[in-house]
Formats: structure tokens, C-alpha cells, sequence
């Protein structure tokens, strides 16, 4: 799901926060991951200067807050299909 959070940012052009309990931290589990030749990530070059991205003036935060608006909707919809996005029903039994 993190290989997934992160291409999903890279395709929205926006921010994953990854938020760990106490009890993942505390534990330990070995997974696979993609090889690197097959990461969706770009090379990145460095910091490009666009202040109509990051500098928010009262102009610039109308039409940023906008697009917000909808890169919610595309998350919403993207997050409502997503293969992990389901319901495990109760058993009735505690383990």
C-alpha cells in the first residue's frame, strides 16, 4: 500500500504522510517490494521555482484551493475503488 500511496502522489501531484501506530512500529514483518527499474518514481531534479504551486497569495490561493477541490474528488473516487478499501465482516467469536 505504501508503493501504491507514493504512485498515487506522483500522479496527483500531491503529498502521502505515512502515520504508524505504536504496535507497527514495534514490530517487525518482511515484505516484497518492485524492483527499482520498475518504481512509477521519476528522477528528480532538484527544486523548480513555481509560485503559482507554492507561494499563496490571496490571488493564488482561489485558484490553488480550486484545484484542490478537485484532486479531492479524484482521491474520493480513486480511494472508493481501491483494491485494500474493503469491509471484513465480524466472525462473532474474539480471538
Amino acid at each position: 500500500m505504501v508503493q501504491d500511496a507514493f504512485a498515487l502522489s506522483e500522479e496527483l501531484g500531491t503529498p502521502v504522510f505515512l502515520r504508524p501506530t505504536t504496535r507497527i512500529d514495534h514490530a517487525y514483518q518482511a515484505f516484497d517490494v518492485a524492483d527499482e527499474a520498475d518504481w512509477p518514481f521519476h528522477e528528480v531534479g532538484g527544486f523548480v521555482r513555481d509560485s503559482s504551486r507554492w507561494v499563496i497569495f490571496p490571488r493564488l490561493s482561489v485558484a490553488n484551493h480550486a484545484k484542490i477541490e478537485r484532486r479531492n474528488a479524484e482521491l474520493s473516487e480513486r480511494f472508493s475503488a481501491y483494491r485494500g478499501n474493503f469491509v471484513v465482516p465480524e466472525t462473532g467469536s474474539c480471538p
